[in-house]
């Protein structure tokens, strides 16, 4: 069995931590340090240009107790990280917007004019109505908008604000590290800014203080910061307000190490975890089974997790296809599928999330050309919680 930590952050942080592999050999030692900063080192992130309007920017974090809500829960808006999106993947773009638009506020972000125009012509092939997307432009590079986009959590006196990690993209961009600065300014919301290496994708919220990650997060800390878990679970908890954290293993040779890859979280403590025949892959399926076994046995304060599991197609085309990285937006959910590939393994995945959310519309979107860039639909977007109507999304041009 896989060895699970399961922590009380608000009492003394993880206690044991087992679970974290050895960095992979020409990964992180490739990568180079954010911005000059050596590893462990704090140093104040600067305002990027472009920003439309200045923000309270805090280096401590925010007072306790803060809240980070569940992406199945209330949604103001889905932001899409259109600039890649609109030239390379422009039928999943498309199938985004016209699946939500009617749901939350879609919010485009692009990095220039002519990306704009581009996607106003995309919008209006597709019929889909102006004014269904609006715009935010920032000069970034990639489209990978759930790894670098902001974090949303709630104060104690109810107050919205950006938690900014710091995000490294593989390419070496820096520059899409300015986004949620960015975005702070635009919708006027407090920014704490957190000495923390953490993408998106790694990142699983109950809306109830628990955390599931990956232990990449443990890896890319120790590495690049020279924090240990300890420390991480401390900066969870303090910013994003998770009392008890679960960090899972990645799979072996998915090259993001997200966990999103293969588990979802449906409802608070209602988990989905993908399942590989082991006769394809027998390393990972063993894996899923574990910890698909370890999480109804994990002891969390809650309650205990039901979990489910859901099919994962074969990947011996070097291609990791998931059916887990979905997109939630009030009532409407977003499953990617692969109809040239394995149709019969979609209309699977899209039964398991017809049962478990009986009252939500599925929506399958193709994500086979998407899924070469190893990432799928929860990747390019970037939930917005609604707070009870306290945040305004009335994007500049």
């Amino acid at each position: 069995m896989l060895e699970i930590c399961v922590g009380l952050l608000l009492m003394a942080g993880l206690a044991v931590y087992g679970c974290g592999d050895a960095p992979r050999e020409g990964h992180m030692p490739g990568e180079q340090s954010l911005g000059g900063q050596s590893p462990g080192e704090q140093s104040p992130r600067v305002d990027t240009p472009g920003r439309a309007d200045s923000t309270t920017t805090d280096y401590g974090p925010p007072p306790l107790p803060v809240h980070m809500p569940a992406e199945f829960e209330r949604q103001a808006g889905l932001l899409v990280g259109c600039s890649e999106m609109i030239a390379s993947y422009p039928s999943v773009l498309t199938g985004i917007v016209s699946a939500v638009h009617e749901q939350a506020r879609v919010i485009g972000l692009i990095g220039n004019s002519e990306q704009k125009l581009g996607l106003a012509q995309l919008l209006f092939d597709a019929r889909i109505p102006e004014g269904a997307v609006g715009y935010m432009k920032f000069p970034v590079v990639s489209m990978w908008a759930r790894d670098y986009g902001p974090f949303f959590v709630e104060r104690a006196d109810g107050q919205p604000v950006v938690i900014d990690a710091v995000f490294r993209e593989r390419r070496g961009n820096t520059t899409d590290n300015g986004v949620p600065a960015y975005i702070a300014g635009l919708l006027r919301l407090p920014r704490y800014a957190v000495p923390l290496l953490l993408e998106g994708g790694d990142l699983l919220s109950n809306g109830r203080g628990l955390c599931l990650s990956s232990t990449r997060i443990i890896q890319r800390n120790q590495y690049y910061r020279q924090y240990d878990a300890q420390r991480i679970s401390t900066l969870l908890r303090d910013y994003f307000g998770f009392r008890e954290w679960i960090p899972l293993p990645h799979l072996e040779g998915e090259p993001t190490g997200h966990i999103d890859m293969y588990l979802t979280l449906v409802a608070p403590y209602v988990v989905v975890v993908g399942r590989l025949d082991p006769q394809v892959d027998a390393i990972n399926a063993e894996l899923l089974d574990g910890i698909a076994a370890d999480l109804a046995a994990a002891q969390i304060s809650g309650g205990p997790l039901q979990v489910e599991r859901i099919p994962m197609p074969p990947h011996d085309d070097g291609l990791w296809r998931t059916y887990t990285n979905v997109v939630f937006v009030n009532g409407t959910l977003l499953v990617p599928v692969y109809p040239e590939f394995c149709p019969q393994l979609d209309r699977r995945a899209v039964a398991v999330y017809e049962r478990l959310l009986p009252d939500w519309q599925i929506v399958t979107i193709d994500a086979s050309s998407l899924i070469e860039m190893y990432g799928a639909l929860r990747c390019v977007t970037k939930n917005i919680p609604d707070f009870e109507g306290r945040i305004e999304l009335a994007p500049a041009e």
